[in-house]
């Protein structure tokens, strides 16, 4: 006890400026270690095979393309092709650090792939080194704060949302530094003087949240304000809010500042920025569900574990993945429970139990499933929605509470750091650690770079690669790898993956579904070289009769990969037939109908969901509204075909650019009209007079379902040339 409470004042400044000799090389040995378990177990060499090639990562590397060196993203004309994409839309400025470091990476390697993996693994060993600093500053010895802190970085919480392809969340030193910055301010005694270096470290520790991660900076910034004000209540002592008041707003200041960008880009496309909306449900079904955290993993390798895990896998909701904290983490917090209501806080190290245990609770409060995340998220906080991610938090305090206890109660024994290793190398297995599977995922990066290339030798420089299934961003679809050959292509080619839902990606869902014989001539007369299709696609349940349908089209042979994953078709052939029929003046008129910038957003949404074949399904409530925007302002006249879906008996009045009374039924009921635009904005309202539907998970009464919605330029509709 005693020997605990001498080692918390020297151990006070390791976050501070200064240090000494000693305190560097524990650093270094602590990189040295989680280098190593990095290297065994995630095999990040050699560098041109990827460590993760799925799902986000492809999103997360677009925006590293299309990024500066100040990680400010713009405009690129290789995705979103005809008109190119703004990705300045993406919400992306609180992850500035990470797009700098994986841009200087790439400039340095020459290859995304590279520069990946070497990404993964400084990214990991800095988590380490950082929670490693913050743990000593709690005053764990080195052997369990360098045991602790590698546990911590390769955690389910790190790893499974890096297999998910999340490389802006995987990296777990913004938790460290958030919980540092909690936890100062709730042990600096109101007293203290407002002056001096103290300052230095916790407001250097929220400057690198608020560029790190906009989750995590949200969480921090939430934290700090529950347990402040809990602190202050349970002192009655106002002045114990104001230090971490001011450590919030500092990190509200630079959020602030490097988010800027973003909200500008976002004012000025509103279309676009209310396709990034979230329903309020997300906050609810994406919470934190502490029998998740709690309970094993289903494939624990101890057999009866893993029973126990996956019975409970069963009997909860799917949440966020990477909640499990482990045994180790679970016996932490239940002795950190014991001590802080058995003593109270009868000495320093007690107190840092306590103060460790209101982080546990507030980060439970906030981010459980109907808690103060969910409160937020009604309030109109939705863009942050998955709460479970709070988990980091009550991992990060668990194993700092266990380290100090274990010390305290057995730290004198002599073989005390070799147990800890022990337990650490347990624990490791028990919690859980995703190892990539390499053969696969190497050979699916050489699939798409033999693709790329044969692509580049057949085309010209800068020709358009029409993509199917079409998917603009974000969609609650998954993008799989329909990315990865821009990303691979390097800006030598233009495809149309890439842009957004509700800008002037929209015209791909008009066009490129459907008929394939349609499809196959409108991508030809509307400029594109090569059509091409990710056969493994979830969305495409019948890829071979695509394909056959989309090169009978053509009157060409398709061109397959390696492995089947791509089929292209060469639509220059069919350009020409098309120009040598009807002339080029008609192709091309027809083919500027097609690319037509014509965007769809939506009005008093209740919940907006995706079939299983991609089509968008947007809830109305009683009045909302279908807005058709102009991007080219052109007052050509479109035509507008939508399928709109009510309960039986109601019947729906849509009026604005047209007025009509209809009966939908269950089924729904096929609409098409006319909408000859005055202005750079149409607007279809919707109001309905009935039963609400029976919606799962809307945020309200869903009286109208609206899918199918299709807008195309009415003289390319009617052109002979594209029938």
């Amino acid at each position: 006890m005693r020997a605990d409470s001498r080692e918390l004042p020297r151990a006070a400044g390791h976050l501070a400026p200064g240090g000494g000799g000693r305190r560097v090389v524990e650093l270094a040995l602590v990189a040295a270690v989680a280098l190593a378990l990095v290297l065994v177990l995630l095999r990040p060499f050699p560098l041109d095979e990827p460590v993760v090639y799925a799902r986000d990562a492809f999103q997360h590397l677009a925006l590293v393309e299309a990024s500066d060196w100040t990680g400010t993203a713009g405009r690129t004309d290789w995705l979103g092709a005809p008109h190119g994409a703004d990705w300045g839309l993406f919400p992306s400025g609180g992850e500035r650090l990470h797009l700098v470091a994986l841009h200087a990476l790439r400039a340095a390697s020459g290859s995304l792939v590279a520069a990946t993996n070497l990404y993964v693994a400084l990214a990991l060993v800095a988590s380490a080194v950082v929670a490693h600093a913050v743990l000593r500053w709690l005053g764990c010895r080195p052997s369990v704060a360098g045991a602790a802190a590698c546990l911590f970085a390769l955690s389910p919480a790190a790893l499974h949302r890096l297999a998910a392809g999340q490389l802006f969340l995987f990296a777990l030193f913004p938790v460290a530094l958030g919980a540092f910055a909690v936890l100062w301010a709730l042990q600096r005694p109101p007293s203290a003087s407002w002056r001096g270096r103290e300052w230095v470290a916790p407001l250097a520790a929220v400057a690198v949240v608020a560029i790190s991660s906009t989750y995590y900076a949200v969480f921090t910034g939430l934290l700090l304000v529950v347990t402040g004000g809990l602190a202050a209540l349970r002192r009655g002592d106002p002045r114990r809010f104001v230090a971490p008041l001011l450590l919030a707003l500092a990190l509200a200041s630079v959020s602030a500042v490097t988010l800027a960008p973003d909200l500008l880009a976002r004012r000025a496309a509103p279309s676009v920025a209310a396709s990034f909306d979230r329903p309020v449900r997300d906050s609810e079904t994406l919470g934190l569900r502490p029998t998740q955290m709690v309970m094993p993993r289903g494939d624990h390798p101890v057999p009866f574990l893993a029973t126990l895990g996956e019975r409970a896998s069963r009997m909860r909701d799917s949440t966020d993945s990477g909640t499990v904290l482990g045994l180790a983490a679970v016996a932490g917090l239940v002795a950190m429970a014991a001590v802080t209501v058995r003593r109270g806080g009868t000495d320093r190290a007690d107190r840092r139990i306590t103060h460790l245990s209101t982080l546990t609770v507030s980060a439970l409060a906030v981010g459980t499933a109907g808690g103060g995340g969910f409160a937020l998220a009604v309030l109109g906080l939705t863009q942050v929605r998955v709460w479970a991610r709070l988990a980091a938090f009550v991992l990060f305090c668990a194993l700092a509470g266990l380290g100090l206890l274990a010390q305290r109660w057995w730290g004198t024994a002599e073989r005390f750091p070799h147990v800890v290793a022990l337990v650490a190398v347990l624990a490791l297995a028990d919690q859980g650690v995703w190892v990539p599977g390499h053969p696969a995922q190497a050979a699916a990066v050489r699939e798409d770079e033999a693709l790329v290339a044969q692509l580049v030798d057949e085309l010209h420089e800068g020709a358009v690669v029409a993509q199917v299934p079409a998917l603009p961003m974000p969609d609650h679809m998954e993008h799989d790898r329909l990315l990865a050959p821009a990303l691979l292509a390097h800006g030598r080619l233009r495809f149309t993956s890439g842009g957004f839902r509700g800008g002037t990606a929209d015209w791909q869902h008009s066009w490129l579904t459907g008929d394939p014989g349609e499809v196959a001539r409108a991508m030809a007369a509307g400029g594109a070289d090569v059509l091409l299709v990710q056969r493994t696609h979830r969305l495409l349940d019948r890829p071979d009769e695509l394909e056959r349908e989309l090169a009978a089209a053509a009157s060409v042979e398709p061109h397959r990969s390696t492995a089947g994953t791509w089929t292209w078709i060469d639509l220059r052939p069919l350009h020409d037939r098309l120009v040598a029929r009807h002339g080029r003046s008609e192709v091309d008129d027809a083919g500027a109908g097609v690319v037509r910038p014509l965007t769809v957003s939506y009005e008093g949404v209740a919940n907006q969901d995706f079939l299983g074949d991609g089509r968008a399904v947007t809830h109305l409530g009683s009045e909302g509204a279908v807005v058709f925007g102009f991007a080219d302002d052109d007052t050509a006249p479109v035509d507008v075909r939508a399928r709109v879906h009510a309960a039986p008996g109601t019947t729906v009045e849509l009026g604005g650019v047209t007025s009509r009374r209809i009966e939908p039924g269950p089924e729904g009921r096929i609409v098409t009209f006319r909408i000859e635009p005055d202005a750079p904005v149409a607007k279809l309202h919707v109001r309905a007079h009935g039963e609400p539907m029976p919606v799962n998970g809307s945020d309200g009464p869903a009286l109208v379902l609206v899918t199918e919605v299709r807008v195309r330029d009415t003289r390319a509709a009617r052109s002979p040339v594209l029938r």
